[in-house]
């Protein structure tokens, strides 16, 4: 998860503008990631917190670009993720 995580902040800080953003997400993406689902890692340690801070730079910079359409169809924020985002 903190992989994944890590691995999303750093396309979005890298990307120059929303349609290299959503270049960047969508290979993010399409690479294989363990431990998606580990609901203990969202809420006992610190490993959504970069998904958290990326999501929330993404929405910001580029929520509503067309160019975003297909990165924001394809992610399914997780319960556990909607949570610690709460906070």
């Amino acid at each position: 998860m903190a992989e994944f995580c890590l691995g999303f902040d750093e396309a979005v800080q890298a990307a120059s503008d929303c349609a290299d953003m959503a270049k960047r997400l969508e290979q993010h993406l399409d690479r294989v990631h363990t431990k998606l689902n580990d609901h203990a890692l969202c809420t006992d340690t610190t490993a959504c917190l970069p998904c958290r801070k990326g999501v929330r730079d993404m929405l910001t910079q580029c929520g509503y670009d067309p160019a975003m359409r297909p990165v924001l169809d394809r992610l399914r924020f997780s319960k556990a993720l909607r949570e610690v985002s709460e906070d």
